[in-house]
């Protein structure tokens, strides 16, 4: 039998999560209970996230089991066709997923919901199989009831495999939601400490306890932590945001003090580095916040890693490619991304043509789009800030960019509006208060705020079904930093890089500004040949049927 996919520790278990992309948990309800007097059962196919303290299942589709494929169907139980069943694991290997299988026991919102007798017969069964012959993919289920969840993956050891509780359901959506479906003992959860219950207090009056609690479980990640990132960075923590990892490679200069929040003119002079002055901010206004200050580039592989954990990604920069980078993680791992920018224009005769600002937030899934969707970001010019030194110049040479490095204008007011937008929706998306608006515009010379709607693209090569939506580790990351031409500082970045393979710069460009709707994904190359057959007799024990039950 194989080992885990990645050689998870039999004596130091991750937190085990699933995460379902923006739709897909409202379609499965839909599903398993359009008709409560007997059990539905279907399938997700998902990708992969792994790091050594957490394992995200990242539910990619979801597949309806067919009324034609049960064998038989019952309120006590189901049985599916042995050709549904193979046809599954033929896609399954073919395209590297991982497989969780969904069922329901409809017997009404009972919080002892858990597996039955035939469940754990059958799930052994069908995990012993998976791990002999499905190298790299990971087996798990999910039962619901019409109000509880459970959930439980199954790992391969040396004397058979054996099952271990999923801790979280994660639903990527608006509003976004970090369910417990664990079984312990819910008096241990986690509760605002008496610190927060002071800070908070006013925000508690106007929007619950409840919503505060929310928005201190979950995990932000800032991308920049400038003038506009370091005001989100501030505004998060006097939200409540607890987890917070900001990442930017800059120290502070003198230029930066009329905007960036926190600083100090000993800050400017010394040079510190702008993650420590908005980690510093941060607590000094919550002493229990976990602040991670990450003093590199957004694409050295120790960032991506912590990104991976996170469950919302801010990016606050003033360039492209950092915005087209933060949206592959986000759709890759199912991570709604919130881009903030502002913008201020100068005429020729010196008046202000532009003072504006946007955010938009992006859900990875069905009922979401992503920043490539509503370009936010402009593929080539990203193509032109991720091309090393000789690359620019060619682009500089016919005219495509200018090539003075000219500094923005910037003023803090600006900022402060447009980061606040975005927090007040940040926190109905954690705390629902209003309806949810994913795209709000800013135009300060007249006064507006244009909403705008957004248009999922069905063939969009980032966040659509054929796209990269929640690979996971599946696809790998691309190696940015190296391609940039730029020697990595290896003082500034945490330990843990890996450098990839080598990359021309052509190459390059050609990734970046790829307007194809189909990713290359890294099946196992055994898929065509797999033995589903010896599967399919081994757990119907010679039947046609594969069978569950509540008995």
């Amino acid at each position: 039998m194989n080992e885990s996919p990645s050689n998870l520790a039999p004596t130091a278990l991750p937190q085990f999560e699933i995460v379902l992309s923006a739709g897909m948990h409202n379609a499965i309800r839909e599903f398993l209970f359009r008709d409560s007097s007997r059990e539905y059962m279907g399938v997700i196919l998902a990708g992969v996230s792994e790091t050594d303290q957490k394992v995200r299942l990242l539910g990619r589709q979801f597949i309806q089991v067919p009324s034609e494929d049960y064998q038989h169907q019952s309120a006590g139980g189901l049985a599916v066709r042995r050709e549904y069943s193979q046809r599954l694991l033929r896609q399954c290997a073919h395209e590297g997923l991982s497989q969780i299988d969904v069922h329901s026991h409809p017997f009404g919102p009972s919080p002892n919901l858990w597996f039955s007798g035939t469940d754990d017969a059958h799930e052994q069964r069908m995990a012993e199989y998976i791990y002999e012959r499905l190298e790299g993919s990971l087996y798990a289920s999910l039962v619901m009831n019409q109000g509880y969840s459970k959930a439980r993956i199954w790992l391969p050891y040396p004397d058979g495999v054996k099952e271990h509780e999923i801790s979280s359901l994660v639903l990527a959506e608006s509003p976004f939601r970090r369910l417990d479906i664990s079984s312990s003992d819910k008096s241990d959860q986690p509760r605002l400490t008496e610190g927060e219950r002071d800070i908070f207090a006013r925000q508690v009056l106007a929007f619950g306890e409840k919503g505060q609690l929310a928005i201190s479980k979950v995990a932000v990640g800032v991308i920049g932590a400038g003038g506009q990132g370091s005001t989100i960075v501030e505004g998060l923590a006097r939200l409540g945001v607890r987890n917070l990892t900001i990442i930017d490679p800059d120290v502070a200069e003198l230029s930066n003090i009329n905007r960036v929040a926190g600083m100090t003119i000993e800050d400017g002079k010394a040079g510190i580095a702008k993650v420590e002055i908005a980690s510093r901010t941060v607590r000094a206004i919550n002493p229990d916040a976990n602040v991670l200050a990450v003093k590199a580039s957004v694409f050295a592989s120790a960032s991506i890693e912590y990104l991976k954990v996170c469950d919302i990604i801010v990016v606050a920069t003033d360039n492209h490619a950092t915005r087209m980078f933060a949206q592959r993680i986000g759709a890759q791992y199912l991570i709604p991304v919130v881009s903030v920018g502002v913008n201020i224009e100068v005429g020729d005769d010196g008046s202000l043509a532009d003072v504006s600002g946007e955010y938009a937030i992006a859900l990875p899934g069905a009922t979401g789009w992503c920043l490539t969707c509503a370009r936010v970001y402009d593929a080539e010019r990203a193509a032109i800030e991720l091309a090393d030194a000789a690359e620019q110049q060619r682009w500089i040479q016919r005219g495509y960019i200018d090539g003075a490095d000219v500094k923005a204008p910037a003023v803090s007011h600006l900022n402060g509006v447009v980061a606040n937008l975005a927090l007040a929706e940040i926190h109905n998306l954690l705390a629902p208060f209003k309806k949810f608006v994913s795209y709000l515009a800013y135009d300060q010379l007249r006064g507006e705020l244009m909403p705008y709607t957004i248009e999922r693209n069905p063939t969009c090569a980032v966040c659509s079904d054929s796209g990269l939506l929640g690979l996971g580790d599946l696809e790998p990351i691309p190696d940015y930093e190296r391609t940039m031409g730029k020697p990595l500082d290896v003082s500034t970045v945490p330990e843990g890089r890996s450098d990839g393979g080598e990359q021309t710069e052509d190459e390059a460009i050609e990734q970046v500004t790829t307007t194809d709707s189909t990713v290359a994904i890294n099946a196992p190359e055994a898929a065509a040949a797999l033995p589903v057959d010896d599967f399919a007799a081994e757990i119907t024990e010679g039947g046609d049927a594969e069978t569950r039950s509540q008995a």
